[in-house]
């Protein structure tokens, strides 16, 4: 895999600290916040996210780095996109 891109999102994420983890763990990328609306069965809320962007990364490197995000950062699942995938991250790792 070359190039990849995950979406994260919490109700109380802050991209600043994913920039910190990642520069803590020595992963190279590209992080920029978003803000979306998401539904929850009935009711829609805001959630603050971030899209991190790898230029070059493999397979066994992503499962790891997502293992790290998802225990840090308390999260459930990642879109993921790359070449060939684009979906959530635990289909994929």
């Amino acid at each position: 895999m070359k190039t990849a891109e995950i979406s994260i999102s919490s109700a109380n994420m802050s991209c600043d600290d994913v920039v910190k983890f990642f520069q803590k763990m020595k992963i190279q990328s590209s992080i920029t916040s978003n803000t979306s609306v998401v539904c929850n069965k009935t009711s829609y809320h805001i959630e603050k996210g971030c899209n991190i962007k790898f230029n070059y990364v493999i397979s066994n490197e992503l499962k790891t780095i997502w293992e790290s995000v998802q225990k840090e950062f308390k999260l459930n699942c990642a879109h993921l996109k790359t070449k060939d995938f684009d979906g959530c991250i635990t289909e994929h790792v």
